[in-house]
């Protein structure tokens, strides 16, 4: 993992990139550059690590600047997955070296287009998939007008 951005003001939403770090070809807000991973998770759920010995932070850590959350979550960076797994709900399990284990736990049964459990952005196609504790899987490609 490249990076995993979380602290003050986000609540219990991080996202993680994966891969190379690069500019994105658009901008959220004008003359504001963004960057993220080759491919990014965002995680709007709750959400914990484990080692293979205890939980290292959760979603409900403090995520102030030397808080828990951003010390169990700097422990990912630079460490390489080595397998997904998804369960019947859609929560997410992501393995990484070390007996680092990111669990992730779809809780959202709405139907409501805006509320997603995580979702992936792909830098490549600059694709949007996003899951939802009800089941569903939805993705678009985004578009930007200032595309560049």
């Amino acid at each position: 993992m490249s990076r995993a951005i979380a602290g003050i003001n986000t609540g219990s939403v991080v996202s993680f990139d994966f891969g190379k770090i690069t500019k994105m070809p658009f901008e959220f807000q004008k003359n504001k550059a963004h960057f993220r991973g080759e491919i990014c998770m965002m995680v709007c759920c709750p959400w914990r690590i484990e080692s293979d010995t205890n939980i290292v932070c959760g979603s409900g850590d403090s995520n102030e600047k030397k808080g828990p959350m951003i010390k169990g979550l700097d422990d990912l960076k630079g460490k390489y997955v080595q397998e997904i797994m998804f369960n019947t709900f859609l929560d997410i399990s992501i393995v990484f070296e070390g007996g680092y284990v990111l669990k992730v736990f779809c809780d959202n049964i709405s139907d409501d287009d805006y509320e997603s459990c995580y979702f992936f952005l792909f830098e490549e196609d600059l694709l949007c998939v996003s899951v939802r504790g009800n089941g569903n899987i939805w993705s678009d490609e985004i578009v930007r007008d200032n595309r560049k």
